[in-house]
């Protein structure tokens, strides 16, 4: 086998390594579809080297439109898969009127005047544009350094499609012939280039899918599955940022420790599945009055945490009497009717107190509150001296 039929087939193989992997990263998180997407446009590539590997067996014509058709497959499935994980909508209409023209001029320069010169040159001008727009058209949402790296490889790619094709035309482009053309060196950096260009561009997308899988993992494990609010692991994490917000000689956070009333009662009565629906709708009403500096955590079974940043005593009250007042006047499916209440705590959190003292003092609070009839709320007196910041049960 001679070097060049050597290159042709070890190309294939990268791209079905690379369609390989991305496949895997689909069905391993389907919600990931742009990996879906990559994985064939690195397949159709691979099925591209190989057609073009394949032309002194197939027939002219064939192998032209057998290596255009799969090429122009792999340049849609990868701009959709781009589009795809920056959560951009695609523009389909406009991509297929770009493609279908760009077709038909080389069509035309196939079998209406045959001039491979400028086949070649329509080919990889075409593969030059759509690189160079991708990054222009998201340049928007492509923000973090590794955004930034996929942008400029995508416009160095584009830019050497340019340079390389005219370069290489510019030596042999008037020699050129169906014959000569796979051992020519229009070819031999055609391959080369997409084969290295390939490489580059499979690591950063999946130094790209590793940032988002193990942000996706982070979040799915300080994040409470039936609320979709914090839970007690992501609100320990977030504790120091939480009270570096504290502005010295401010009125300090303020925490709130919201509680079902009769929860046991609910769920041995009316079954589980009513009582997540409890939960879950308590959950929005806290989440739908906190406002976006606030934190609010499922701190676990049908009790709350949350934090009112940087407000006053009144702001606090107002928050836990209207989150009260429209939980009490709800209507819950499966409660035959049935009004279901909460009680409420609230503990000044001031710059320096431990996490857990503030906790304890609203611990106390709602306590005070179950005690004088519930569905209502009541505010720990203010702690004189804070110790030392620390997490919850440490």
């Amino acid at each position: 086998m001679s070097g060049q039929s050597f290159f042709q087939l070890v190309g294939p193989l990268i791209f079905l390594v690379f369609a390989f992997g991305f496949a895997i990263l689909w069905r391993s998180f389907s919600e990931l579809r742009s990996a879906g997407f990559f994985a064939a446009s690195f397949l159709f590539r691979a099925f591209g080297f190989l057609a073009d590997f394949s032309r002194p067996v197939l027939q002219p014509n064939l192998a032209i439109l057998a290596t255009l058709g799969f090429y122009s497959m792999a340049g849609v499935a990868f701009c959709v898969g781009v589009f795809r994980l920056y959560s951009v909508p695609f523009p389909g209409k406009r991509f297929a009127a770009f493609m279908i023209a760009a077709g038909s001029a080389v069509l035309w320069f196939r079998f209406a005047d045959d001039n491979l010169a400028l086949r070649i040159a329509l080919v990889h001008g075409t593969a030059a544009v759509i690189l160079l727009y991708l990054p222009i058209a998201l340049h928007r949402r492509m923000t973090r350094p590794v955004d930034r790296f996929l942008q400029f490889l995508l416009a160095a790619n584009g830019t050497q499609f340019i340079v390389r094709t005219a370069v290489t035309l510019s030596l042999e482009g008037g020699g050129l012939t169906l014959s000569s053309l796979p051992d020519s060196l229009t070819a031999t950096a055609f391959r080369l280039a997409i084969s290295v260009s390939t490489v580059v561009l499979a690591a950063t997308l999946f130094a790209i899918y590793a940032i988002e899988v193990v942000n996706r993992l982070t979040t799915h494990g300080e994040t409470d599955p039936l609320t979709r609010l914090l839970n007690r692991r992501g609100f320990d994490a977030r504790t120091d940022e939480i009270s570096r917000r504290l502005k010295t000689g401010g009125p300090g956070h303020w925490m709130l420790i919201a509680d079902i009333d009769g929860f046991k009662s609910i769920n041995d009565t009316h079954g589980h599945d009513v009582g997540d629906r409890i939960i879950t709708h308590f959950a929005r009403i806290l989440a739908g009055t906190a406002r976006e500096r606030d934190v609010v955590v499922r701190w676990g079974g049908d009790e709350f945490v949350v934090i009112i940043a940087n407000s006053d005593l009144r702001t606090a009250r107002l928050f836990a009497e209207a989150v009260r007042l429209v939980f009490e006047q709800a209507e819950h499916s499966g409660m035959a009717g049935h009004r279901v209440t909460a009680s409420f705590g609230i503990a000044q959190w001031q710059e320096g107190e431990a996490v857990r003292d503030v906790y304890k003092r609203a611990d106390a609070a709602l306590y005070e509150a179950k005690s004088h009839g519930r569905n209502c709320a009541r505010t720990a007196p203010f702690n004189i001296t804070p110790t030392p910041m620390k997490e919850v049960g440490t």
